[in-house]
Parts: C-alpha cells; sequence; structure tokens
C-alpha cells in the first residue's frame, strides 16, 4: 500500500501538459488483464503503458489486473482487479504560469479506484468519482471507492471527501479518515 502510493504521488506530480487545452488521461502502469475502449467504441484493444485516453475512453480491468492512470497535472488514480471505469471529463487549464483549473470525473461502474490528488487551490480543483450510488469528491487527498454488487463504499485514508447521493442536490456527508484508538 505504502508504494502504491508512492508510485501515484510520483506519476501525478508528472506535468502532462504545459498549457490550457484538452487533457488526455495517460496509463503509466500496467499489469494482468487490462483493456480500453476509445470513446464510443465497444471494441475494446489491450490497454499499454504510456496509451493516451481521451475523454470519454472506457478502461477494464480483469481479475488479475491493475492500472495506474495520470489524470493530469497533480492527479492520479489506481483501478484495481475487475474494475470497469469511464473518464467523464477532464479539463486542465493554465493562466499567467499558474494552474486555474483541474477538473477529473471519473465514472466508476464496478471495482476498485484508489485516488491520490495533490493539494492545490481547492477553488481551481474539482476531482469526482460517479458510482451507481451517489458521487465522492475531493479536493487533495488519497482516497478509495469501491463498486460491489451496486453498493458504493468510500474510504478515505488522507484529507476529507464529500460524498453526495444523486438528487440530492448540494447536501452531502464528509468522509475523513478514522482516527487510532
Amino acid at each position: 500500500m505504502r508504494s502504491t502510493l508512492l508510485i501515484l504521488f510520483f506519476l501525478a506530480s508528472i506535468p502532462l501538459a504545459a498549457n490550457a487545452g484538452p487533457v488526455q488521461a495517460v496509463a503509466k502502469s500496467v499489469t494482468g488483464k487490462a483493456t480500453w475502449a476509445a470513446p464510443g467504441s465497444t471494441q475494446f484493444s489491450n490497454l499499454a503503458i504510456d496509451q493516451k485516453l481521451p475523454m470519454g475512453s472506457t478502461v477494464k480491468t480483469g481479475a488479475d489486473g491493475e492500472v495506474v492512470l495520470v489524470t493530469m497535472p497533480g492527479m492520479a488514480v489506481r483501478l484495481g482487479a475487475d474494475a470497469r471505469l469511464v473518464i467523464s471529463e477532464l479539463d486542465f487549464q493554465k493562466g499567467e504560469g499558474k494552474i486555474v483549473k483541474r477538473k477529473t470525473a471519473l465514472d466508476l461502474q464496478s471495482g476498485t479506484l484508489s485516488a491520490l490528488i495533490e493539494k492545490h487551490d481547492p477553488k481551481n480543483t474539482d476531482f469526482t468519482v460517479k458510482t451507481p450510488q451517489g458521487v465522492a469528491a475531493a479536493r487533495g487527498t488519497f482516497f478509495a471507492v469501491t463498486v460491489d454488487e451496486g453498493n458504493a463504499f468510500v474510504a478515505v485514508k488522507e484529507g476529507q471527501v464529500g460524498v453526495r447521493q444523486p438528487g440530492a442536490g448540494k447536501s452531502s456527508k464528509e468522509a475523513t479518515p478514522e482516527k487510532p484508538k
């Protein structure tokens, strides 16, 4: 777990784009069975390291699969075994040498996703994971989301994550790490 965290942190710090514009996620680690489909396609191909994944792409892992994706500078996710993920939105903008917007929206349909989001100005960072039961949102943290038989679970390692059910408007619950007893 600690080595995965260090790898995610290192990969999340790799710059993907120097300026504003369309961003693509990049597969930085692929083990076991992992496939992907381009936006709007149902044709899946083997996922390779350094594969660029545009917004709308779907990633699937098999029983022995694991993938690490860098969605944009300062944001990385680890997709575990038997998972299905759609990259719903990617937006990265810089202005005057500063990051003015970082947005990643993912749709986790099954499996487990761990995310590491480098802390930046929370007004400029928007990272969400949609599940069949709700949405988890974070600004600078390390957390995991699991979808198992339609049920969603959120675990927080560091920071805070807001969790909202569909149709609940702006109301949400905060998930935080458990304190040692």
